[in-house]
């Protein structure tokens, strides 16, 4: 067990440089900033069952229809009767051949949690109901509350199609907050693991899951052989820290990503990337920047993800290009890169009004827009 209270007691005096503005407070949205504050310190973990900048392996559960219940599985279940068919074959080829990914920061802050959610996983239905069926769909998610992880495992959609890594916030440090993934079922997962971070004063970590696809050959072609892609959901550090953090997360991120017997990577999330030192992080640590990939130009409007549905009193810092998706690996071909989740609204006219009371321009579910990535898997 590793004791967390000398750092929690260093992390309290490090966030002491963290000043909120007198405007912020004293707006209808300060009551949610400092309720949240005090949720998060109120539910902060002392004692916990991991090392820091170690990987931590959890399970990830599959929904049961006969008894109405999340079940855990772990790798060590792949070769169970059961999901045997997932498992590609010597002679066979996975079901999917790519994946579409879809990376979305849902506000913990605003009011009507399971509303929210609710709106947010609708919309992706739809969204993903456009994917080729030989993509398999993974959706990772920031800032997910208790309530979303309840509302998240009540959807049928959510049941019938994928795997869940969260039913509970036992696996992060902050009680109160934390990431999830939704992982398509068709896909064979072969490790599952967190790696909470040392340099962290917001409890942040990264999520990580490995699937295993056998993709098809070219005629001719003698690549064969199963491909192991890594996935990694981040939601790096907030605010501007006398010590920046999120360069020393990314090398921790990195570490994993490139490790022997990994053939790609995707990193997705909230990189919070405000300053000049974070345009570089997908260089420094070998990763390929997918809207820069595709074509795209640091800070152009169509790559803004926050403030464009962000409350006013919170956009000083103008809109940015905080939620990215990075990838490394010959194996991985970019095919679509898309930001979406604009305009996604609650329909409930008092969730609506309240909303507008606090300071949206609309009544917006969250103040992030989306980013997806298609990529296809081809032999290594």
């Amino acid at each position: 067990m590793t004791s967390l209270v000398d750092k929690v007691s260093s992390d309290a005096e490090a966030r002491k440089q963290l000043t909120i503005p007198e405007e912020i407070i004293s707006s209808p949205f300060g009551t949610l900033v400092l309720e949240t504050i005090r949720a998060t310190e109120a539910k902060k973990k002392l004692v916990v069952p991991w090392t820091l900048d170690e990987p931590y392996d959890q399970p990830y559960y599959k929904h049961n229809e006969t008894v109405q219940a999340w079940e855990p599985s772990t790798p060590r279940d792949h070769m169970s009767s059961e999901d045997r068919g997932q498992q590609p074959s010597d002679d066979g080829i996975s079901p999917v051949d790519g994946l579409a990914l879809y990376s979305w920061n849902i506000d913990q802050m605003l009011p009507f949690a399971e509303a929210r959610m609710e709106t947010a996983l609708a919309y992706l239905e739809h969204l993903t109901a456009l994917v080729t069926p030989k993509a398999a769909t993974i959706i990772f998610l920031q800032e997910c509350t208790l309530p979303y992880l309840e509302t998240i495992a009540r959807s049928q959609w959510v049941r019938d199609r994928f795997f869940i890594t969260e039913v509970d916030a036992s696996n992060w440090t902050s009680g109160h907050a934390g990431t999830a993934m939704l992982v398509d079922r068709r896909l064979l997962v072969t490790a599952c693991f967190r790696v909470h971070f040392t340099q962290t004063l917001l409890d942040r970590d990264a999520h990580f899951i490995d699937i295993m696809i056998r993709p098809p050959r070219a005629s001719g072609s003698k690549g064969s052989g199963n491909v192991i892609l890594r996935l990694c959901n981040v939601h790096l550090e907030s605010f501007d820290w006398e010590t920046p953090l999120r360069p020393a997360q990314m090398r921790a991120i990195a570490k994993y990503i490139h490790q022997d017997g990994i053939h790609a990577a995707l990193v997705a999330g909230d990189f919070n990337s405000l300053q000049p030192y974070d345009m570089t992080l997908h260089t420094e640590n070998e990763l390929r920047d997918a809207f820069l990939q595709f074509r795209g130009q640091e800070d152009e409007e169509a790559g803004f993800t926050w403030g464009l549905q962000s409350p006013k009193v919170m956009m000083a810092d103008g809109p940015s290009r905080l939620d990215k998706i990075m990838f490394t690996g010959a194996c991985l071909q970019l095919r679509r890169f898309e930001v979406f989740g604009r305009d996604v609204q609650l329909e409930d006219e008092e969730h609506r009004a309240e909303l507008i009371r606090l300071g949206c321009e609309k009544p917006w579910i969250t103040d992030h827009l989306g980013v997806m990535a298609e990529l296809h898997v081809v032999a290594k």
